[in-house]
């Protein structure tokens, strides 16, 4: 798989048409300060529910329900009692941010691939402020402090 960067921006990348692109799932990719979710196909009450958060909260940390694995999770916060997140252990992502990374900010983009005319695109549907963390344990689903 590769992605062509222009600073924070996807130019290219045939993530698309990778096996686990093709199934639907999401890849997290960083670079340039930016934490970019390349999410084929997402669906748009999903999107809907990301955009109704006062805050984004990326966390990193052991997930007992991965299998005790390293894990992501992308908590949109919008101060209700249950908010969106995504989870994915860290071989959906190609970094693996650490504590010199506690506490910084971020920028988050959703790209997807837009197909018109046999012609392909990918694209940046969403893009937001977000902060990090490492925590003990994921699923987190904390709100920052």
């Amino acid at each position: 798989m590769y992605i062509t960067n222009n600073d924070k921006d996807i130019t290219s990348t045939d993530y698309w048409t990778s096996p686990a692109g093709k199934l639907g799932r999401f890849f997290l990719s960083f670079n340039a300060g930016a934490c970019r979710i390349l999410y084929p196909n997402l669906p748009a009450e999903d999107l809907k529910a990301m955009k109704l958060a006062e805050e984004i909260i990326i966390s990193i940390g052991v997930s007992p329900d991965l299998g005790d694995r390293l894990a992501y999770e992308i908590l949109f916060d919008d101060t209700g009692i249950n908010p969106y997140s995504m989870h994915t252990t860290t071989e959906a992502a190609d970094r693996i941010l650490g504590q010199e990374d506690h506490g910084k900010s971020l920028e988050i983009s959703i790209w997807t691939e837009k197909i018109k005319g046999g012609s392909r695109k990918t694209c940046c549907i969403f893009r937001r402020k977000a902060k990090f963390r490492v925590v003990p344990e994921i699923p987190c689903l904390e709100p920052w402090r």
